[in-house]
């Protein structure tokens, strides 16, 4: 007895190689028996499908119209030929094609298909149900064995775990679209943080010109607001990264730029206070850019999260869940004979 089986769990059943991803929604219907299901289904909604031609054919034999006495004969001539009509119209909407990935949209086609039927035909059976009543009758309930085996497969479906199939098989269909949007994100991403680069060297250069201005002052109290300047542009600066609403940041920055307006009235006239307000406006253009291109690469990040392999994964795991399948990169490992499930 192995440790599995004294924990009470059995080896996965199923193991799914990534290399072979845009195959597995086909693998897991064979391995869920679904395609013999639908076999079955099919030859059972042809079976009512034919019953409910064969009615249709009664109706139409000249017996009936011989029941109709010479005064009601305009009335089997009104409107048999076009319940005749509408009975084939309904039944060509009974064709379900053999593919399971479409078997739910046709069954909506033809619940709607039998819905106008019903309305359109309502006044034709109310004029005809006199003579051929019993006839009508046998094809309404024909009719309504068409619909339940139309709708037969659905609970099957469900019980084979089939609408995990579907969504695995749409998650596939997504990602490998998405593959392209990653490919240009990246790209994307590769010239945002070059521009990055770039405007980080042009704002070392600007600051180091700041720096050299500051020190050809030589006033000591000069220095000082050059100082608390400085620490004022910064705390300007991570006050706009913080992510705040635009009413808590304008009511933080309120006291910050009033104290800067303060302090560089009294720098005004002095030629090295206006030769750094001048490269200060050069560096705040700078900054603003470099914030754009972050909040940029962060959208970006975000996408490359939503659209990358990692996310994805996870949602596999997530739909394999009802097969106890087992996710495995067996590239060059596993031979095509080897297949856990003998698939």
């Amino acid at each position: 007895m192995g440790i599995a089986d004294l924990f009470g769990r059995k080896d996965p059943e199923l193991v799914l190689d990534i290399a072979t991803l845009d195959k597995w929604p086909e693998r897991l219907l064979r391995h869920q028996r679904i395609p013999d299901a639908m076999a079955s289904y099919l030859k059972e909604v042809e079976r009512r499908k034919r019953r409910a031609n064969e009615q249709k054919s009664r109706l139409a034999d000249a017996r009936i119209r011989n029941r109709f006495p010479e005064r009601a004969l305009p009335i089997y001539d009104e409107h048999l030929p076009g319940l005749l009509k509408d009975v084939e119209s309904l039944l060509a909407k009974a064709n379900i094609i053999d593919d399971v990935f479409l078997v739910e949209e046709q069954q909506k086609d033809f619940q709607e298909a039998l819905t106008d039927y019903r309305e359109l035909t309502e006044r034709a059976y109310s004029a005809l149900r006199e003579f051929a009543g019993q006839e009508l009758l046998t094809l309404n309930e024909r009719l309504r064995d068409l619909e339940d085996a139309v709708l037969s497969i659905t609970p099957v479906l469900e019980e084979r775990s089939f609408p995990a199939i579907k969504e695995l098989k749409e998650a596939i269909h997504e990602f490998t679209e998405n593959k392209e949007k990653e490919a240009k994100l990246k790209e994307l991403k590769k010239d945002l943080l070059l521009e990055l680069d770039n405007y980080e060297g042009r704002r070392l250069k600007i600051k180091e010109r700041i720096r050299k201005y500051t020190e050809q002052a030589r006033n000591p109290q000069f220095k000082e607001l050059l100082a608390e300047e400085d620490a004022l542009v910064q705390q300007q600066d991570d006050l706009k990264v913080r992510g705040l609403s635009k009413d808590e940041e304008d009511a933080l920055l309120k006291p910050v730029l009033q104290r800067l307006v303060y302090i560089r009235k009294q720098m005004i006239n002095d030629i090295t206070a206006l030769n750094i307000n001048e490269q200060r406006a050069f560096l705040d253009a700078v900054k603003d850019d470099i914030l754009l291109r972050k909040k940029k690469l962060e959208r970006v990040d975000e996408l490359l999260d939503k659209y990358g392999f990692a996310s994805f994964r996870t949602r596999l795991d997530h739909l394999v869940l009802p097969f106890r399948a087992r996710i495995e990169d067996l590239n060059a490992i596993t031979e095509p004979d080897d297949e856990p499930d003998g698939v």
